[in-house]
């Protein structure tokens, strides 16, 4: 099954039994690769991003000195509400080394 959106991630694990449900959540990364997913979460404070940032940044910590005088409300930056994105992490994941599968 294609999963786009969280509804049909949600749809696919409705369809689950008992016994799927009991397993550890993991996500395939790389070839031959997987993490487990240990935490869900929503974010709760502004966040935001470009194409020359690594990843969301907290709103509270932009400088617009640091992006050549761009203002936040622009179209060089993406603004992520509150409330708006939902995560699925491994808080491990830069500790461990990835499991291999197999």
């Amino acid at each position: 099954m294609e999963i786009k959106t969280y509804a049909d991630l949600k749809e696919f694990c409705n369809s689950l039994n008992e016994e799927q449900l009991k397993q550890s959540p993991s996500v395939q990364v790389l070839d031959e690769m997987s993490v487990n997913i240990r935490e869900a979460t929503i974010n709760d404070i502004d966040y935001f991003y470009n194409e020359d940032s690594e990843g969301l940044i907290p709103v509270e910590n932009y400088n617009p000195d640091e992006w050549e005088g761009e203002p936040l409300e622009s179209e060089y930056n993406t603004v992520v509400p509150a409330g708006t994105m939902v995560w699925l992490y491994d808080d491990s994941f830069f500790d461990e080394p990835l499991k291999e599968e197999g």
